[in-house]
């Protein structure tokens, strides 16, 4: 019976000058081979696990650096909410004045701290995964910026309704009588009772006497259209302008008439000259303004100019 006769492996080198030889055995070439595995193995994790940590280290540092970045935004645009709601504070005390000035009702407290409308942002996933400080940062800037776009929405409305007050109201000031209807010429007579200068009997007198020579213009004081342009008794030759509003305003007297009926005028256009038309001692103009048919005196209605 033949025995067992473990292999070997022989290495030669070649030299000029002699050979050289290496025995190992086979269990000596795998021992080798299995501690080279076993080098190379932890070398390639041990080089795997410093480059994940450059990898987690860099990674790490870009983090930080995007957070930072993050955060001085969020601070940035904190301080610009901070300013927005200041200056939007600023306004609202404004509008509060303004409404006051244009006999507006004020806007309820309660309803001016809520505001109106709103905006409406969507969350994202990429929201949703920020870290917890950052989250409840950007959650608090989104309420803040909310609350002021609904007072900025309620501004508006408030500076709209304002607008088409102080619209109708410049349009109804066209309309009512403000200015002195002649130049020239003296307040002879006044509103109000007086001996009648024709019969001395006491009566009211609904307008104003105003002195002048014959030919002197007469102005409208204000928009209107005429509502009367003709003769009539003791009104001589006279004008009557219905300016809408409740206010219509007569002239009597006159020498010559440059409107018709129907026609519309402006304040300042001229409705005719002066004169001594009908029941009168002598040149002058009888004015009179009513509202709603109440007779009322002209002298408050003189907002430019005086008489003498």
């Amino acid at each position: 019976m033949n025995k067992y006769s473990p292999k070997k492996f022989i290495f030669q080198a070649e030299s000029d000058r002699q050979v050289r030889q290496w025995h190992f055995s086979f269990s000596q070439i795998m021992a080798a081979m299995g501690f080279a595995s076993v080098l190379i193995g932890a070398i390639l994790f041990f080089s795997a696990e410093l480059f994940t940590q450059w990898i987690y280290q860099n990674r790490l540092k870009e983090i930080q650096t995007e957070y930072s970045s993050i955060f001085s935004t969020l601070n940035f645009l904190q301080e610009e909410v901070i300013n927005l709601d200041s200056q939007l504070g600023e306004i609202e005390e404004r509008d509060k004045a303004v409404r006051s000035y244009a006999d507006f009702p004020p806007i309820d407290q309660d309803v001016r701290e809520l505001g109106i409308g709103g905006i409406l942002i969507e969350k994202t996933p990429e929201i949703d995964n920020m870290l917890p400080k950052v989250k409840t940062r950007l959650t608090d800037l989104e309420l803040d910026i909310d609350q002021i776009s609904r007072r900025v929405r309620l501004e508006l409305a408030s500076y709209e309704d304002i607008y088409d007050k102080v619209k109708k109201d410049t349009e109804k000031l066209k309309h009512i009588p403000s200015i002195r209807p002649i130049i020239g010429g003296y307040l002879n007579s006044g509103f109000g009772w007086r001996p009648d200068p024709l019969d001395g009997k006491r009566r009211f007198h609904y307008g104003l006497d105003i002195t002048v020579s014959s030919g002197a213009p007469i102005l409208s004081p204000a928009d209107g259209v005429v509502q009367e342009a003709r003769i009539r008794g003791g009104y001589g030759k006279y004008v009557k302008i219905n300016h809408s509003y409740g206010y219509k305003t007569s002239f009597l007297h006159m020498s010559q008439l440059n409107v018709k009926k129907g026609q519309m005028v402006k304040r300042g256009d001229i409705l005719g000259k002066s004169g001594s038309t009908g029941r009168t001692s002598g040149p002058h103009l009888h004015y009179e303004v009513k509202y709603y048919g109440t007779p009322l005196d002209p002298l408050d209605y003189f907002f430019t100019g005086n008489i003498k």
